[in-house]
């Protein structure tokens, strides 16, 4: 068995996978660019009103428009999850049409005349290119499960969907749906990562108007998308030299960001969160609207023992995002780690709550929970569906953290789950011999007298 292998693979870091979200973006936007030469921005909210928007959709039960049907909203977004994970382009190809959000940006006025981009041939080939990158088995924006949280009606055939994914390691994303309905079915027209708060239309607006100007070179852009791609395929050495090949491009603000977005899950995946937190607040700086910036500021701050720093972060995360799962467990470790364990049991109890597959805030709960509440533990562990994964994956953090009581308590509630679980009896083994080492070694520090012998 591999332990290390199905540790990283049940542990893979959320911003590490951000990066590959953004790598699709991105990379459809240089096809896409290589036949044109100039695309127009497209209007948007405040991002005071996106904020509050998205707070209100994410931070309550779900408030939904009543002329909109919210199961037909949901069972949509089920279907473009399994079209997407099943890879059959021309299938998911039927679930995307731009149309709409280049017909409102030429009514607008912010297309130039020379281009038409109505055109039906070139709208096909940008659904089609979209279908691809979005069903790349590295890359591409698959999920597990969905969770519609808020439809916001824009007209009749229009709407506007909250929603929140997960990914097969049970990462969580935020995401913003312009969906319209053409023949009775609905379709895909733009669509916005909040955790990072870059929208497929601006981000292209972006890209097109630097290329259109010559500000932005292709290829250095490509190098920034390369340094994605292998952040997400976890080659970290290789990602930052190819972060330090465009160190010093003039990018326009938005991709500046994003690049030091790079180095910030480089250097936090490479154990250098002070590095990690100059990159992160470097990102906001240049793009405010990054919460996952935030949240990455957070756990290297709880990584470095500044607790209050990871909790003032954390709340900045919130501001922008909701609070959600994340924001419980990174401000449950904060306050575990001040002492505050009445604070920390809390903030992990509302991580569980408001997502029972949170296999962190279990594991913190394990930690501070007195040894009376195993019961509380048991219940929340059944309701996992990687249990074994997770059995895993949280010991060898136990070994990683050196806590032996944690890892004791780990072994005793999750045998009252899965009983004869064949892992069982290798961690069992392995605490054994943890325990007496550190009997040994304490022996040495603290000898017996001799006339205790």
């Amino acid at each position: 068995m591999n332990l290390l292998s199905i540790y990283a693979n049940y542990n893979f870091n959320q911003m590490v996978c951000i990066m590959s979200k953004i790598s699709l973006i991105v990379g459809l936007l240089i096809f896409l660019m290589t036949g044109c030469s100039k695309q127009p921005t497209i209007t948007q909210e405040s991002t005071t009103e996106k904020h509050e928007e998205v707070t209100q959709s994410f931070g309550q039960d779900a408030i939904v428009d009543s002329e909109v049907n919210l199961e037909e909203i949901q069972s949509f977004m089920e279907q473009l999850g399994r079209d997407i994970k099943s890879g059959e382009v021309d299938k998911l190809t039927r679930s995307l049409d731009i149309r709409l959000m280049m017909s409102s940006l030429k009514q607008q006025g912010m297309i130039p005349k020379q281009f038409n981009v109505l055109d039906p041939e070139f709208l096909k080939m940008m659904n089609k290119k979209m279908a691809t990158r979005l069903s790349d088995p590295l890359t591409g924006w698959t999920w597990e499960r969905v969770e519609v949280r808020s439809v916001r009606k824009i007209s009749d055939d229009e709407v506007v969907c909250y929603c929140r994914s997960w990914d097969t390691d049970g990462i969580p994303m935020k995401w913003r749906w312009w969906l319209m309905k053409s023949s009775q079915s609905w379709k895909v027209y733009d669509v916005e990562n909040l955790d990072v708060g870059i929208r497929f239309s601006t981000i292209m607006a972006t890209t097109f108007q630097a290329a259109g100007n010559s500000s932005l070179n292709l290829s250095e852009l490509q190098s920034l998308v390369g340094a994605f791609q292998l952040v997400a395929e976890g080659r970290l050495d290789e990602a930052l030299a190819q972060l330090d090949l465009v160190k010093d491009v003039k990018f326009p603000p938005l991709f500046d960001s994003m690049r030091w977005m790079g180095y910030a899950v480089v250097y936090q995946e490479q154990g250098e969160p002070e590095e990690a937190i100059l990159a992160a607040k470097k990102a906001i700086e240049l793009n405010s609207d990054s919460p996952i910036m935030h949240l990455l500021a957070a756990k290297s701050y709880n990584l470095m023992g500044e607790y209050e720093s990871a909790i003032k972060e954390i709340d900045f995360y919130a501001q922008k995002l909701a609070k959600d799962s994340s924001y419980h467990l990174m401000r449950g470790d904060a306050f575990q780690g001040l002492g505050e364990t009445d604070k920390a049991i809390e903030a992990y109890q509302a991580g569980v709550k408001d997502d029972p597959l949170s296999g962190d805030n279990i594991y913190g709960l394990i930690q501070t929970l007195p040894k009376d509440q195993d019961d509380l533990i048991i219940e929340s562990i059944e309701k996992l569906t990687d249990k074994p994964e997770w059995f895993v994956g949280m010991c060898q953090i136990s070994f990683d953290e050196e806590t032996p009581a944690t890892l004791e308590r780990l072994i005793r509630v999750f045998k009252e789950v899965i009983p004869d679980d064949d892992n069982i009896e290798f961690y069992e083994n392995e605490l054994k011999l943890w325990q007496e080492e550190e009997a040994a070694t304490d022996l040495e520090i603290n000898p017996v007298p001799t006339e205790e012998l």
